[in-house]
């Protein structure tokens, strides 16, 4: 729980400073309904004005500072913790960074992607829906029934009992009922998640063999499934509920009956029978709001514990680069004896060598499972050899910082990433400062710029993963940015597995061109000979 805690625990100063306007928010809270109680009962007796001029002040004041005090403890609390979720966020996507796209194995990217959203969105919670909400209702009651006390000791003894029992007994039966939803609805709602990542990252091959429909029953079940958890929560809250608003009511109650009877032995003027009824409901209204804390810890907990494992995970030694030395403009490069694997698996690739040079095209041909994603792993520094050594100009590649490799060298997905904006955001993400002329240029350069002038040119909106264009188009616009990031190596895996055949004759061609009119290595993976054919050397494996 330690563990847990610190993880989503906010520790700015700003934070510190809403939980003590908090605590100040709900004094205000109490004092403001006690001062209208004495102030509405004074007033039913007529008397002169000035005799009432402070408490209508106070109430003036008290309602001023509820109100205020409010809005500053959300705009400190939710400034301080949504600043630490951004920065969590990235936290846990840098560590995601460290293991892409090879330390991954089995895990969906619709898996990893609820980690990175919806988990890390529920950690704020922690601090605007836990800490936060125990601290002023624990603080605030205690303080008011301290008060109580010196007005009506039996009554303010029947109140704390009843305020304990709510959270000694309520909250916990309440957690206890909910206990299994809460861990469930975690899991159910990340298992959505994935599920629907799932269908939009496969939507077309779904749709071409006439699977979508079993997808969504799949949604659909979990859906289903996350409503039965959520009901048994609202349950388990509606009887934490039950028990509150019982302990208001019999505090109120118990306080009005011995005020009546302290007023009746004169002890008390009439006036204040309306404070001792009314001051236990004001301390149970702001106790209330610890009602949910329970369920909001459980989600999370479940929550943080995924997190962990994801920033706590060790890096295999495939993954580990330790290299420091910055390498110089890349003209060779040379893979001697490889030997390679996924981590925890068992090696794909032995014994293999091969040297490539500026300006130079080659093809890797072989079926699916024979090593040519996992060359391009080794060349882009994002694997490690097992045995063997790779050499940049000469120099191993351990002796090199990875993130100097990676600048030089880029490595294209077969299913590239195209982000829900313009063509223009897209790009630039490869080259921020391109003007609009190169980034026109380079969309020539693969034949796309045609079809994009004729919509909103640059200003084209592409779509989620790039839904609004075909997928030729899609990975076209992925191959621009690559030539816009300016690596001196482009490895390409199946650069036209979305392509129909002559456009993929064609635009390997462009690529080809383009590639030796800047002197840039290519490296071009693929099951197709025909498109082998175009490079200077085919390697089959």
């Amino acid at each position: 729980m330690k563990k847990q805690i610190e993880f989503g625990l906010p520790r700015s100063q700003k934070y510190l400073t809403s939980l003590l306007v908090s605590v100040v928010q709900g004094l205000s809270a109490v004092a403001l309904l006690a001062t209208s109680a004495w102030l509405i009962s004074r007033a039913a007796q007529q008397p002169a004005i000035m005799y009432l001029s402070i408490a209508i002040v106070g109430v003036r004041t008290f309602a001023l500072a509820r109100a205020s005090l409010r809005y500053a403890e959300r705009w400190l609390s939710h400034d301080a913790v949504l600043r630490e979720t951004g920065n969590r966020r990235a936290a846990v996507f840098s560590r995601m960074i460290d293991f892409a796209p090879a330390g991954f194995g089995k895990q969906s990217i619709s898996d990893l992607g609820t980690r990175v959203v919806a988990d890390v969105e529920e950690t704020q919670n922690l601090g605007l829906r836990v800490i936060s909400p125990l601290i002023q209702s624990v603080v605030v009651s205690l303080i008011s029934t301290i008060v109580f006390a010196f007005m009506l000791p039996a009554a303010a003894g029947v109140m704390s009992s009843l305020l304990l029992l709510a959270f000694v007994v309520a909250l916990p039966l309440s957690a206890l009922i909910a206990g299994r939803a809460d861990s469930q609805s975690a899991s159910e709602r990340a298992q959505l998640a994935t599920k629907t990542g799932r269908l939009l990252e496969n939507l077309e091959l779904l749709n071409a063999y006439g699977w979508t429909p079993h997808a969504f029953e799949d949604i659909e079940s979990a859906q289903t499934a996350l409503a039965k958890s959520s009901r048994l929560q609202a349950i388990s809250l509606g009887f934490a509920q039950a028990i509150f608003s019982f302990g208001a009511a019999a505090s109120a109650v118990v306080a009005a009956v011995i005020g009546a009877s302290e007023i009746a032995n004169n002890h008390y003027d009439a006036v204040m029978l309306a404070v001792f009824a009314l001051l236990p409901l004001a301390v149970f209204d702001v106790a209330s709001a610890a009602q949910p804390i329970i369920g909001v810890w459980q989600r999370y907990r479940a929550s943080a514990d995924r997190l962990i494992e994801v920033v706590e995970r060790e890096l295999p030694d495939e993954l580990k680069f330790a290299g420091t030395n910055d390498m110089a403009e890349l003209k060779t490069l040379e893979l001697i004896g490889a030997e390679a694997g996924y981590p925890g698996s068992e090696s794909v690739l032995r014994n293999f060598s091969l040297k490539i040079k500026r300006g130079e095209v080659i093809a890797l041909v072989g079926p699916s499972g024979s090593g040519k994603s996992t060359i391009a792993l080794l060349m882009a520094g994002l694997l490690k050899l097992r045995m063997g050594d790779l050499k940049l100009n000469g120099i191993s590649a351990d002796d090199l910082s990875v993130a100097s490799i990676r600048k030089q060298v880029g490595y294209l997905e077969q299913n590239a990433a195209i982000f829900n904006s313009s063509v223009r955001v897209n790009l630039k993400i490869a080259n921020p400062d391109a003007t609009d002329d190169e980034l026109i240029s380079v969309l020539r350069s693969v034949s796309l710029w045609s079809m994009f002038s004729k919509r909103e040119g640059l200003d084209t909106v592409v779509g989620e993963r790039g839904v609004l264009i075909s997928g030729g188009e899609a990975q076209r616009l992925a191959l621009a940015r690559a030539l816009l990031a300016d690596f001196t190596l482009i490895l390409l895996d199946e650069p036209t597995a979305n392509v129909d055949e002559a456009q993929s004759m064609s635009l390997v061609k462009e690529l080809i061109e383009v590639a030796k009119g800047n002197q840039r290595m290519l490296v071009l993976i693929t099951h197709d000979n025909k498109l082998a054919e175009l490079a200077d050397r085919k390697i089959e494996l």
